[in-house]
């Protein structure tokens, strides 16, 4: 009797926690949203959400009033693409409303999310809980679910009306039912509860792949391991007489059929509707696979879509198979395709979701960073810290301590795609989990051993300081001890690589420092774990050293007044039809980078060649695009979503050249009238020219990825700055070869480039093999 109050009390206290965490999540979505006002909710990927479900809400309506639907094919073309997920929660919502959804009810939108942002950090508190047996559940649980509450991303998702934050509190809740299903093993009568559980599983795993196919293998990964933890805990449990076994198959078989009915009961709707509207039979979404596998994997543009389309993805058709489209374009490059697919998991993990670059709480972009790369560096320590959590750990806790690796390993199926921090967010929650893991261990061992007290302080300020290390402009600084560049790049990966490697280590002694010669099998999978972390970083860093087109730039800010100058070796081609200058740069300081009064960046800059000034205003060489977007229209828009002027964003500033001004050899100089950041490149590692970002193309994803200097250029093969005579800075700047003031030594190329080419290049709508641009 005393027992069972203790249990029933236990209870009442991890419902009260997670409803507190619940409420908090709400809490933080909606401060959020009264304090920083974003006006995001509805465009892009969202507005074509909204659109769905006005057609689906009008065809209800004109169901029940007997009338025909005038935009049916319409319909369907938006629900094939959409999934079933999104539009029809938002149908269900304003159909309850009684109301068709219009831009105005945007706040509708906003609370549908953050009913799922609740869901969310329930479920994963619920699973916090049964990680640990010990006494500091509730403290390891509490501080889970608040974390993920408050995590930056999770409350910005609101703010969007998209798949991923609805996906990923399904996916969390299935996971709580598998948690839920595996207890009850142990429970003689528990039968029915288990198939309904089952059924449900079915269910949401069936919905989330039909909305997201692209987490096919998580979910595969996942319920692989649920009904194997299941099934072994049934065998251990019970006795191993006949009448046991029977019971065993039997319950066995009836948590499968359960399992598949559910599965079933989401997909069978699905198929008919799709075999119905298109004459296929399409298990998910058709999210036109040929179109993104072409964007994620175009080698030409780094795995970035862009505006227009280049070559590898005018190149397939809708027609083709995706894995015959898959090997195409691999055959076409294969150092370059595995090149970049290993760079890829970097754009999943590497920076937090937050498309629009917005504060959070009051938190701008680098502590939002600084905290999601914290959490990703302590997951890393509970993945090696794993292995040897799982000794004493019961059936439930085995089974989230490794059904998270498996999810976030399942996100590989990203890589052939578009690859953006937006698609790693359903991954997150398993990374905090992790976290929770790594934080439950080393509390375990803190009152035990002396030495894992150590180093666990060690660890914390070790991490921090790996963190700040890896931010940091290596290369610079060791140039500035005279090393050519190779040399330098090649010291900053293993620099950088040794740093990252220490963490890995130091968790590993801190797990064998407890228990050095128990349980030698978990010893071992914990170091080997440790080396394939390690291993992980090598290859991801030499990937980025063999990179011919490696972003290594550089900043140089002037005062006004200050200038600099680079020799340039031009030759003419006889094709040539027009030459511009092209100058990367942008306003100095916070408070110039965001005035509107910079829409002329270099108004009040001299700005001369061979010592003739260039006279007219400067302009955008995007907007001389022929294509069916207007690339500096764009940038405009996405600037007014970022809340800056057009002229913030990173890109080109040209300037038109009298063929008259140049010579073979051209001395180009620019004098700031204004604080100004000019961007240089280093030399490149094998002396030749370096790769520049390109003038007809852009990337709205990648645009929107790179948070803290949005930069929605690609560098393409297109340009390739041609090899010139670099002065070194003048006098009112550093003396010697650095081209900057900033610390360290940058050498290399300011990018001031002659551009020449003919009209054909700028018209970019289809395959043009007779445009031609040249950068010198």
């Amino acid at each position: 009797m005393l027992l069972s109050s203790r249990s029933s009390s236990s209870s009442r206290s991890e419902y009260l926690i997670i409803a507190i965490c619940a409420a908090v999540a709400v809490c933080a979505c909606l401060i959020q949203n009264i304090i920083h006002p974003s006006g995001t909710t509805l465009v892009f990927d969202s507005g074509h959400y909204m659109g769905t479900i006005q057609l689906l809400c009008q065809a209800i309506q004109a169901n029940v009033a007997g009338l025909p639907l005038t935009e049916s094919e319409k319909l369907n073309a938006f629900l094939l693409l959409d999934g079933p997920l999104v539009p029809l929660v938002g149908a269900f919502v304003f159909t309850l409303l009684g109301k068709i959804p219009q831009a105005l009810d945007w706040r509708t939108f906003i609370h549908i999310e953050i009913f799922f942002q609740a869901i969310a950090t329930a479920s994963l508190t619920y699973l916090a809980f049964n990680i640990s047996p010990g006494k500091h559940a509730k403290y390891l649980a509490t501080g889970t679910g608040l974390a993920w509450a408050l995590y930056p991303p999770a409350i910005l998702s609101t703010d969007s009306f998209l798949g991923e934050l609805p996906a990923t509190a399904l996916l969390l809740l299935a996971m709580c039912l598998m948690t839920r299903m595996i207890k009850l093993t142990a429970v003689a009568n528990s039968a029915n509860a288990s198939n309904i559980f089952a059924l449900i599983i079915g269910l949401l795993l069936a919905v989330i792949f039909m909305s997201k196919p692209a987490l096919v293998l998580s979910l595969v990964l996942l319920a692989t391991l649920w009904i194997t933890v299941l099934f072994a805990a049934l065998f251990i449990l019970q006795t191993r007489d006949h009448q046991a076994i029977q019971a065993d198959k039997h319950k066995i078989i009836s948590v499968l059929v359960s399992f598949g009915l559910g599965a079933a009961l989401a997909l069978t709707p699905w198929l008919l509707f799709t075999h119905s509207t298109s004459g296929h039979w399409r298990l998910c979404a058709y999210r036109v696979p040929i179109y993104n596998i072409t964007r994620g994997m175009s080698c030409n543009s780094d795995g970035w879509g862009t505006v227009p389309l280049d070559q590898t993805m005018q190149s397939y058709s809708e027609d083709m198979g995706a894995l015959s489209c898959m090997a195409a374009i691999f055959k076409e490059q294969p150092l370059a395709s595995v090149n970049l697919a290993i760079r890829k998991p970097e754009r999943l993990w590497l920076l937090p979701w937050n498309d629009y670059h917005h504060k959070c709480l009051g938190l701008g972009l680098g502590i939002q960073i600084f905290l999601h790369q914290l959490a990703i560096a302590l997951a890393a320590v509970g993945l090696v810290l794993l292995p040897l959590s799982l000794a004493k750990q019961h059936s439930t806790a085995k089974f989230i301590a490794l059904a998270a690796p498996l999810v976030i390993l399942g996100h590989i199926t990203y890589i052939p795609f578009e690859t953006c921090s937006r698609y790693g967010f359903t991954g997150m929650p398993m990374v905090f989990l992790l976290c929770a893991i790594a934080v439950d261990f080393i509390a375990n061992n803190w009152r035990h051993h002396l030495k894992s007290r150590l180093l666990s302080i060690g660890l914390c300020f070790y991490i921090i300081a790996t963190i700040l290390v890896t931010r940091i402009d290596l290369q610079s600084l060791l140039q500035g001890l005279s090393l050519p560049t190779a040399a330098a790049v090649g010291l900053e990966c293993l620099g950088k690589a040794a740093v990252i490697i220490g963490s890995f280590i130091l968790a590993h002694k801190i797990g064998s420092s407890g228990q050095p010669h128990k349980r030698l099998l978990l010893h071992y999978s914990s170091k080997a774990m440790a080396v394939a972390l390690c291993g992980v970083v090598i290859v991801y860093l030499m990937a980025h050293f063999l990179y011919n087109r490696e972003a290594r730039t550089w900043k140089c800010n002037l005062e006004a007044g200050q200038s600099i100058s680079r020799k340039v070796r031009y030759t003419e081609n006889s094709k040539a039809s027009w030459r511009i200058l092209l100058i990367d740069c942008e306003a100095s300081g916070r408070k110039n980078r965001g005035s509107a009064d910079h829409d002329n960046l270099l108004e009040g800059s001299t700005v001369s060649i061979n010592g003739k000034e260039l006279t007219e205003p400067c302009f955008n060489p995007s907007s001389l695009i022929q294509t069916w977007a207007k690339l500096d229209q764009m940038q405009a828009d996405f600037a007014s979503i970022f809340g800056k002027t057009p002229a913030s964003l990173r890109q080109w500033r040209a300037f038109y050249i009298p063929q008259d001004y140049l010579q073979d050899n051209n001395d180009i100089k620019l004098e700031a009238g204004r604080p100004l950041t000019i961007y240089g490149d280093s030399n490149q590692l094998n002396e030749q020219p370096a790769f520049i970002p390109a003038i007809e193309y852009l990337s709205a994803v990648k645009l929107l990825y790179e948070q803290e200097s949005p930069d929605g250029r690609v560098v393409t093969p297109t340009f390739a700055g041609k090899p010139s005579v670099c002065l070194p800075a003048t006098k009112e700047l550093l003396e010697g070869d650095d081209l900057s003031p900033a610390l360290g030594r940058q050498c290399g190329t300011y990018r001031m480039y002659i551009v020449s080419g003919n009209n054909q290049f700028w018209q970019r709508q289809s395959l043009n093999t007779s445009g031609f641009a040249e950068a010198f």
